[in-house]
């Protein structure tokens, strides 16, 4: 789980640095534990059939467009002072770039992680997703 994390961060880093088609089979380990970390514990493999939930949060495309927002209807001299934003307004502020989420989404269909398995969470833009192993 923790190798499939360190290897989507390193994928996606590198695949949004990048304007080429993104290449899941040329990838390298980017960092790998060949012990278990201190307070850890190895319980083994997972048993067959395990259902793991992945939560993937993704960049907002716009990083402070949030804060600046709030900055403005918390200023009594800013012209929307007092506005307050609704959830749709916060989440249009904080949602990641439409080439964030399709890169996301191929990555986790190479892996086999179909599609109808993967749901946009609300409160930290991002996907959830439910693996088979």
């Amino acid at each position: 789980m923790l190798s499939l994390s360190l290897t989507f961060l390193a994928v996606a880093a590198a695949a949004v640095a990048s304007p080429h088609a993104p290449r899941w089979d040329d990838l390298q380990v980017k960092h790998a534990w060949n012990t278990v970390p201190a307070n850890w514990a190895s319980e083994g493999a997972a048993p067959e059939g395990t259902t793991i939930d992945l939560r993937i949060a993704l960049k907002p495309h716009q990083e402070d467009a949030l804060v600046k927002a709030l900055y403005e209807v918390s200023d009594p001299e800013h012209q929307r002072y007092g506005a307050h934003l609704t959830k749709g307004e916060i989440a249009s502020l904080v949602a990641p770039h439409p080439d964030t989420h399709n890169l996301v989404s191929a990555w986790l269909s190479h892996h086999e992680i179909p599609e109808s398995s993967v749901s946009v969470t609300g409160a930290v833009p991002g996907l959830q997703a439910h693996c088979n192993e």
